[in-house]
Parts: structure tokens; sequence; C-alpha cells
């Protein structure tokens, strides 16, 4: 699987402020699911800028519906263990309204 965003699908940005008064500006990238090469599952790839690591990210599902939704999970996991204690959302709701994965 090749480790970049390609043709992005989606974009949200919100701003963070952090218990010290700074912000930050946090943009979610999502790329077009494409089907793995060679087998039958796809992958969608996502990039968090503004907050931990920036890579390209991967997540596989049983077809691209799934790729998504397990994405949106996983960008809203990051989100949440990302923003620092206190922080707070100027734009948006809590972890800019992704979903958080069962058991997070």
């Amino acid at each position: 699987m090749p480790n970049k965003l390609g043709m992005v699908i989606a974009e949200r940005k919100g701003t963070l402020r952090l218990p010290e008064g700074a912000v930050k500006h946090v943009r979610v990238l999502i790329g077009r699911p494409k089907r793995r090469r060679g087998e039958e599952d796809y992958y969608c790839p996502f990039q968090v800028v503004g907050l931990a690591k920036e890579d390209v990210r991967l997540i596989v599902g049983c077809d691209s519906v799934q790729a998504i939704q397990l994405a949106f999970g996983f960008i809203g996991h990051i989100i949440k263990e990302s923003a620092p204690p206190g922080s707070a959302w100027e734009d948006a709701s809590e972890n800019l309204g992704f979903p958080l994965p069962r058991g997070s």
C-alpha cells in the first residue's frame, strides 16, 4: 500500500484553544478509499494536521464504506488523545465532531 493521501475527498478544519490561551489550527484530510493491490479489502488514507504526528495513516476495511467508517473513529481517537486536558474547540463540537471507537 502506498503511504500517501492521494485524492482528498473531505476536509474539516477547527481551532483548539489550549488551557494557557494559545490556539492550534487543526485540519483533517480524508483521502479516497482504494482497493488494496491483490486483495478484496480497501484502505482509507487520512491525515490530522496540527496535532501530534502528521503522518498519513491508513485504515483497512472489508469495503470502501467500512474503511471510511473506521477512519472516522480512529480520527476521533487521535484528536481526543492529542488534545491537552483543559483544551476546548472554538468552532466545533468535541473531537471536531468525529466519533470515538467503542471502548475509547
